[in-house]
């Protein structure tokens, strides 16, 4: 299993953020991560680190603002 190089930061290049975690002796795979709601782009890196060790991770972070975290998309409440 590889070791991952350090704490990431949150980059912002692209149009969302996200973070990026190559391991130090990378396989090229990458996983891209898409977390759930209420979480944040942190939250899935533990997981994908055990399903592919060797992978690069991009771990995107939700565009929606959520109480405890970020969301993808805008939520919907129905009306009667």
């Amino acid at each position: 299993m590889s070791e991952y190089t350090g704490k990431t930061a949150v980059l912002r290049d692209l149009s969302f953020p996200y973070r990026f975690a190559q391991p130090t002796e990378a396989s090229g795979e990458c996983l891209f991560l898409l977390h759930g709601s209420g979480v944040d782009e942190t939250t899935l890196v533990p997981l994908a680190k055990q399903i592919a060790p060797d992978a690069a991770l991009v771990a995107a972070r939700g565009r929606i603002p959520q109480e405890d975290g970020f969301r993808w998309f805008e939520r919907i409440t129905p009306t009667s």
